[in-house]
């Protein structure tokens, strides 16, 4: 693996090092001189516009003294930035130029005899001529630029080429040392190179491998942020992935047998409801059907009539309160149902529930405790699904605490929270009961006679309206009996007081 990857590497890096050193040469040896000259005469092209340009204003009719004094700043700031020779010959033909050893009058002369009078008509129109000479007495090739100025002088910018001949020939002269250098860096670096990206795509390979044969030990460590170390750390991820689900499933397949084991206790919880809804039913539903018969057929006269007619009645109620309570139920189950949320005082609606059931709690002679701290204590919810949830939990206190026994009702407020409780005291349930209590028709004492004011549906209600107002709710034992409690938001105007 290591030389085919280390391999090519090496050998595609070294081959377009060397492609693109060749690309180097070949530019450099027919396409630099060229380039160099091409950036030279457009350079001076520019220098000599800004020249015209610049000078506009100034005019020869103030004769040639004043027009040579005016023109020679410009044209001495124009040599020394362009490294070039200027001459101005003016409309009386007289030549203004700076004189040096190397640039005479006669040179400018020649100039201007040799190329300007064969172009005089396309320069006269104010283009710009420019044209590379041999034919000069200063120099074996120059640059000359031509151009017309607004007064009707006529500038001739001088630029020798031998410099870059030169510069061109120093430069293939150092090629072959450059070439050598750059063969043996890009040798270096094809070696670097080949080992820096081969190494890491070994020991991803290596982990594929592993991985293949469900081997998901080992990790790739990234050492940069690059594709390659992305790629590990991918692979990484996958492995990691690929060893939680085959994890998982290996769990899944182990609890297969307690799965099936709780569908068939769901089954029969479906077929347990069905039984309790026909055997509440049933119940009423005989009773009726056989007080109504004994009417029928004039068993009963007088008073015994009504006492039947008040049980059929009752009875009636008694489904009706079935039905509701499972229609209920259904619709809190379903999700159709949304609280209608508002904000009122829990205190007083505590205080309207005992009221209800004062004649209750009378009978069997209990003593409630209730003295909250507040007597306004404002909490958010549906009024109309808390007081059912109250009258459900009041209603199994009373039922379950034994007589002259006493009930405590308390209030707590937290942060942003507010815990009613209701504790009864009397016999504890047990842990399965607890389990079960919220089920629909479970019933603690399975062998308790029927119950004309229960569905055995409130719980089941209770725990699908607090569900609704996402509160936290239980029953739970204590020392003295049971506690049920449960939980609601604190309003807001509450919670800034």
């Amino acid at each position: 693996m290591r030389s085919k990857i280390g391999k090519k590497i090496f050998f595609i890096t070294f081959i377009a090092l060397i492609i693109l050193v060749s690309l180097i040469l070949i530019f450099q040896k027919h396409f630099f001189e060229k380039f160099y000259i091409n950036e030279k005469n457009n350079s001076l092209i520019k220098s000599v516009e800004e020249f015209r340009n610049s000078n506009s204003a100034v005019e020869y009719n103030q004769g040639v003294e004043l027009y040579k004094r005016a023109l020679l700043p410009a044209m001495n700031k124009f040599e020394t930035n362009n490294n070039a020779k200027v001459g101005v010959v003016t409309p009386k033909d007289s030549l203004i130029y700076i004189a040096t050893n190397e640039y005479t009058e006669s040179s400018f002369k020649q100039i201007y005899n040799n190329l300007y009078l064969p172009n005089s008509q396309y320069i006269s129109s104010g283009k710009i001529f420019v044209t590379i000479s041999d034919n000069s007495s200063f120099d074996p090739t120059i640059t000359v630029v031509i151009c017309k100025l607004n007064d009707g002088s006529i500038l001739m910018a001088v630029s020798s080429v031998e410099p870059i001949r030169e510069a061109t020939s120093v430069l293939n002269r150092f090629l072959p040392y450059f070439i050598v250098g750059t063969l043996m860096v890009a040798l270096f670096y094809s070696m670097i190179l080949s080992k820096y990206i081969g190494d890491p795509l070994i020991k991803l390979n290596k982990i594929a491998k592993k991985m293949s044969n469900m081997d998901f030990s080992e990790r790739y460590t990234p050492l940069e942020d690059d594709e390659i170390n992305n790629l590990g750390t991918t692979l990484n991820f996958l492995s990691e992935n690929l060893e939680s689900a085959l994890t998982e499933l290996k769990s899944k397949n182990d609890i297969l047998q307690e799965e099936v084991e709780h569908e068939r206790k769901i089954e029969e919880m479906r077929k347990g409801f069905i039984a309790d809804v026909s055997h509440e039913l049933k119940t009423p539903i005989g009773i009726i059907e056989g007080y109504a018969e004994g009417i029928r057929d004039g068993i009963v006269q007088g008073e015994a009539k009504n006492d039947y007619l008040n049980i059929i009645i009752d009875e009636a109620h008694k489904m009706n309160k079935l039905v509701m309570d499972m229609l209920e139920l259904s619709k809190l189950q379903s999700g159709n149902v949304k609280p209608n949320i508002e904000t009122f005082n829990i205190i007083r609606m505590i205080q309207g529930s005992l009221r209800k059931y004062n004649v209750l709690i009378r009978e069997k002679s209990l003593e409630v405790v209730f003295n909250p701290e507040f007597e306004y204590l404002y909490v958010e919810g549906d009024t109309f699904q808390i007081e059912q949830v109250l009258s459900n939990f009041m209603t199994n206190a009373i039922k379950y605490t034994p007589s002259r026994e006493k009930i405590v009702i308390s209030i707590e407020k937290l942060e942003s929270k507010v815990l009613i409780s209701i504790e009864n005291l009397g016999a504890q349930i047990s842990k399965d009961e607890l389990d079960n209590i919220w089920n629909k028709f479970y019933k603690i004492d399975k062998s308790r006679v029927r119950d004309k004011n229960s569905s055995g549906l409130g719980l089941s209600i209770t725990k699908g309206i607090l569900d609704l107002h996402n509160s936290s709710y239980g029953i739970q034992n204590t020392s003295n009996g049971v506690l049920s409690y449960f939980t609601l938001n604190l309003s807001t105007d509450e919670k800034l007081e």
